[in-house]
């Protein structure tokens, strides 16, 4: 299986979605980065948000004498919305398309599949808050039913694993909003989740003995089943081998469940990350 740990910015305006920059990294080491040649530089600079965050990680360059010229003339158009931002292009520079990261969206389609496409085995997407990431990676290639065979129609998102307790994720240090920094933090966190036990059964790694929360079993003792029905015979069974099994000592057998995303089961399963239940095995034969 190939993982692979991705960003995306992009222009969100309420009815679509515009990639700016998408940075993949995969956990094979190696990294892909681009920039949407084709977006607007004035729908990126009209969105305040943008201009601040995004546009700065951009490869850019000052305008030229044609275009300060231009720039000048629009300044002086009647339309404001014009003006300003002919203003904003003069202060801010413009896109350079000549920059080796700067491609057209067909060629970053082409690459993005190639190198999605390029490891072994699956495809498996990471993601940090991935919706819209989603979005923006599968309308390079147009439809969600145009996606390239082999790449999955879902984004695993970190904050799903980890449960709502994104207090334990490591901050990024530096280079927020450039999308290839993005993604190699989005790796950092999916590591440290691994570490932490979270995600390590799914992995395949051994969880650490410090972060296993304690046994517990559904059914510790008849007394406390409070029902408004008789129990089945199987559910009587059950009860009554985990209740001589806790009495007297009996280790019982363990099942790693699946991990709970709601912050109130983690409460009562224990902050350790994985959960483990003890279930009573029945004879052959009962039912």
């Amino acid at each position: 299986m190939s993982r692979y740990f991705y960003d995306c910015e992009f222009i969100d305006d309420g009815f679509t979605i515009e990639l700016i920059s998408i940075g993949i990294v995969c956990d094979d080491g190696r990294e892909y980065y681009a920039v949407n040649a084709d977006v607007s530089d004035d729908a990126i600079l009209h969105n305040t948000w943008l201009r601040e965050n995004v546009w700065p990680t951009l490869p850019t360059r000052p305008l030229t004498e044609t275009e300060l010229s231009f720039a000048a003339a629009a300044s002086k158009s009647k339309s404001p919305m014009m003006s300003v931002r002919r203003q904003m292009s003069a202060q801010l520079g413009t896109l350079d398309r000549t920059h080796l990261d700067v491609k057209p969206k067909a060629i970053i389609a082409t690459e993005v599949r190639e190198f999605l496409l390029g490891g072994s085995g699956p495809v498996e997407l990471w993601a940090y808050y991935g919706a819209y990431d989603h979005v923006a990676l599968a309308q390079l290639f147009g439809k969600m039913i145009d996606l390239p065979t082999g790449l999955p129609m879902f984004t695993h998102d970190i904050m799903q694993a980890a449960g709502g307790l994104s207090e334990m994720l490591p901050a990024q240090e530096s280079g927020q909003h450039n999308a290839l920094d993005d993604a190699r933090h989005v790796k950092v966190m999916w590591t440290a989740l691994l570490l932490l036990g979270y995600m390590g059964a799914k992995a395949g790694m051994p969880v650490p003995r410090a972060v296993r929360p304690r046994a517990r079993t559904p059914y510790r003792s008849l007394s406390r089943l409070r029902l408004r029905r008789p129990l089945s015979r199987t559910e009587r069974i059950r009860a009554e081998l985990a209740e001589k099994k806790a009495n007297y000592g009996v280790r019982r057998p363990i099942q790693v469940l699946d991990y709970p995303s709601d912050p109130a089961a983690l409460e009562h399963y224990g902050r350790g990350g994985v959960v483990r239940v003890a279930r009573p095995i029945l004879r052959p034969g009962w039912r």
